[in-house]
């Protein structure tokens, strides 16, 4: 995911987005289901990272009901 975020040089990174990759790097291996930003999201789908370790990774809050059923 840090790779795939620096390759936009025109996205600067923010205050938190060091805590985010480092947060999920933990959350997407162990947890079956994750919520988070969108942009981290995408980088989790693109890098396979979801399929890979079988987690399901959202950006909607509202989804989450109807994952948890």
């Amino acid at each position: 995911m840090r790779r795939l975020r620096h390759a936009n040089p025109q996205k600067q990174w923010e205050g938190n987005d060091l805590n985010d990759v480092t947060a999920l790097s933990v959350a997407v291996p162990y947890c079956d289901v994750v919520v988070t930003e969108r942009q981290w999201a995408h980088f989790v789908d693109v890098a396979q990272l979801d399929r890979r370790f079988n987690t399901t990774v959202i950006s909607d809050l509202r989804k989450l009901p109807e994952l948890l059923k």
